[in-house]
């Protein structure tokens, strides 16, 4: 027993340093304070990169902190929002060239060795960091879906600019 512990212990870091992060997220913050009333202004920058051989996609989830992946693939496309899913949505073809709207509407894919910025802007004194951003592998998605999603679904640019207060009014 103690022969393997010495050669787990050696080998360890020869391991680890070969392994990357599939996913790394990099945070950025930045204050500001308004000239007129000194109102101090967060805004914090997620920058998202796929480092894998495979396509991500990240949403915007209130259910975030739920620890079942399925729960919120599941919460995502299919809960209704007044009269349609998301899912129903796409099928209906009600999303082609309209604005995502996140919570609702926005999905982004990230292709590999791209990266994909959210910037969150507050009062400095009501940042969160539970924000509920989201990210899977296409594939886990596709597979939870049973439907392979088309590129009009995405949104198409390399950053959002969201208002932490209307993401946890919702």
């Amino acid at each position: 027993m103690r022969f393997k512990l010495v050669i787990y212990l050696l080998l360890f870091p020869f391991f680890t340093s070969f392994s990357q992060d599939v996913i790394k997220v990099d945070t950025v913050h930045m204050e500001w304070q308004s000239h007129i009333g000194g109102i101090v202004y967060r805004m914090t920058s997620y920058m998202i990169t796929n480092n894998s051989d495979k396509n991500y996609i990240t949403w915007v989830s209130p259910i975030a902190s739920c620890n079942k992946a399925t729960d919120i693939i599941h919460d995502f496309f299919f809960k209704v929002h007044g009269d349609f899913s998301l899912l129903q949505f796409y099928y209906e073809g009600l999303l082609n060239n309209q604005d995502a709207t996140i919570g609702y509407t926005f999905i982004k894919k990230i292709k590999p060795k791209e990266t994909f910025t959210y910037n969150v802007i507050c009062l400095k004194n009501t940042y969160r960091k539970d924000l509920g951003i989201v990210f899977f592998s296409q594939d886990v998605v596709e597979k939870h879906l049973r439907v392979k999603l088309d590129d009009s679904l995405f949104y198409k640019m390399d950053s959002v600019i969201m208002g932490q207060n209307y993401l946890f009014s919702q």
